[in-house]
């Protein structure tokens, strides 16, 4: 029986190009084995239904955040006090910012107060009547600031000073030191060259 030969190019060459298919790891939809990060989201579609349901959290967010502002306004404008002498022929009532909103005396208030004690009166029952309208603000306040913050400093406005800034500077330190004159009263030239001119 004659030995069989290979005849060159009769042999079926391997297919170098195939891959096998890979093993089926805990992420893919094919099963357990399949390789990780093979999810059935991957993809373009899939980023686009991440960010949409991004922005749309972001603008839900952003209206409930002015409904609440609206509302903390709409609380604010609704603030009155009112406080009354001990006889209660003078009653103050103030609005929101601690402003006089309205101002009643009794006729015989006018006979039992001299026109100094009256005003000062007034002044003292606005006062009063101010310091209540501030405490309710505070409290509309309170519920919507960020944990520590103050909200009587947000109501004065120096919620952002350090305690050092509040102070108001020494004006008993003296005349200004020669040194430390205003540049306006020199010459560029002066302000460049010291003690030449």
């Amino acid at each position: 029986m004659p030995n069989s030969q290979a005849v060159p190019g009769s042999q079926t060459a391997p297919n170098l190009g195939a891959v096998p298919n890979p093993p089926a790891g805990p992420n893919s939809p094919a099963g357990p084995n399949s390789y990780p990060g093979s999810s059935s989201r991957a993809g373009p579609d899939s980023r686009a239904v991440d960010y949409q349901a991004e922005a749309d959290r972001l603008l839900a967010e952003y209206r409930r955040g002015r409904e609440q502002l609206a509302a903390v306004h709409r609380a604010l404008a609704k603030i009155s006090a009112s406080r009354a002498s001990d006889d209660g022929m003078v009653t103050a009532t103030v609005g929101p910012q601690g402003v006089l909103t309205g101002l009643r005396i009794e006729a015989d208030a006018y006979r039992r107060y001299r026109p100094g004690e009256l005003a000062a009166l007034v002044v003292e029952l606005t006062a009063l009547a101010a310091g209540e309208a501030a405490e309710q603000a505070q409290r509309v306040l309170e519920p919507v600031l960020p944990a520590g913050v103050d909200p009587a400093a947000v109501l004065a406005g120096t919620a952002d000073l350090r305690p050092d800034e509040l102070v108001a500077p020494d004006e008993t330190a003296g005349p200004v030191p020669a040194d430390d004159e205003p540049l306006d009263q020199r010459t560029w030239l002066e302000q460049a060259h010291p003690g030449r001119f």
